[in-house]
This record gives structure tokens, C-alpha cells and sequence, in this order.
């Protein structure tokens, strides 16, 4: 049995004005997931020097779009505010690169990926998945908006440009 679609026309979530339009589709947003008041950016690491120091906080307010289902916040922080000092990255999860890993066999062999392909990652971080693709022959692009981390990239065969997607980077 199938289940149905919720209606969100009449979901209790509605706001009563519209909020922001929809990225995807131009939509307004009305209906509210989750609102999680202000919140710091989570890849911040703030220093025993810089406590003193005030910190940027962004309203975190989730909103799903009743025309086309895209979840997404009402705030865009400027890629300047999130990827200057972001301290993450994917490789230093063993298991996380194991399931990227695995997921690159899976892709490679369910769409017959060769050396004629090319696989593009945005947001590839220090290249954890990319990596794989590399190791078996095919082609990879990644794109990183973190200098830091993009750095580390090429040391797995992957060229990736610093950049934040946005139009010209797609084209």
C-alpha cells in the first residue's frame, strides 16, 4: 500500500503571511518544519583567546515548500562566514570513507563507469569519496569552497578547484 502525500495546505505549521520563496521553484514558504531560534555556524572553533570575542549566530528556521517538497532555511549565510576555518573533514571518519568506498563500486558498476566517464563532486571536502572513483580509472572533478581542505585533494589525483557553487561554477 501506498502512502498518500501529506497536504500541506492544511497543515497546522502554516504561518499566516507567506515567508521567503522557495530556491527550487519560487514558491512561498509558509510552512515550518523546525525553528531552532539563532544558532552559531557548527564548524566554528572558537579559541580560548577569542572567548571574549562575540560570535555571529543565524536564525536556523526550516521551511518545507508545498509546491515542490524542497526542505530548506530561510537564511543564507555567506560561504565567507562558513568556509574560511571549516574543521572538518570526511576522511577522518574510517567508516565514512569505507562507505564511500563502497558506494563508488556500486555507482561505477550500476551506470558502467569507465575511463570515458567523468564523475564531478561539489562540496567533494579533501576528496574521501573522489578518491575511490580515482583508483578506478575514472576521471574525477571535485569543487570546494574550503581552501584547506581542497588542498589536500590533489593528493589523490583529484583536481579541485576552491570555489562555493553558484552560477558561473556550474556553467
Amino acid at each position: 500500500m501506498q502512502t498518500p502525500m501529506l497536504d500541506l495546505r492544511d497543515a497546522s505549521t502554516a504561518l499566516d503571511v507567506p515567508g521567503p520563496a522557495c530556491r527550487a521553484c519560487g514558491t512561498p514558504l509558509r510552512h515550518s518544519v523546525v525553528d531552532l531560534g539563532l544558532s552559531p555556524p557548527c564548524q566554528s572553533i572558537v579559541r580560548a583567546d577569542q572567548l571574549a570575542d562575540g560570535e555571529m549566530f543565524y536564525p536556523l528556521h526550516a521551511f518545507v515548500c508545498a509546491a515542490c517538497s524542497l526542505v530548506q532555511i530561510d537564511h543564507a549565510v555567506l560561504p565567507d562566514d562558513i568556509f574560511t576555518e571549516y574543521a572538518y573533514f570526511s576522511s577522518y571518519s574510517d567508516s565514512w570513507v569505507e562507505h564511500a568506498r563502497r558506494y563508488a563500486e556500486d555507482v561505477t558498476a550500476r551506470f558502467g563507469l569507465d575511463g570515458g566517464s567523468q564523475v564531478v563532486e561539489v562540496a567533494s571536502n579533501d576528496g574521501y569519496l573522489l578518491q575511490h572513483f580515482v583508483r578506478m580509472g575514472v576521471p574525477c572533478r571535485g569543487g570546494e569552497p574550503a581552501a584547506h581542505r581542497a588542498a589536500r585533494a590533489p593528493a589523490n589525483g583529484i583536481t579541485t578547484p576552491v570555489a562555493f557553487l553558484g552560477g558561473d561554477e556550474a556553467r
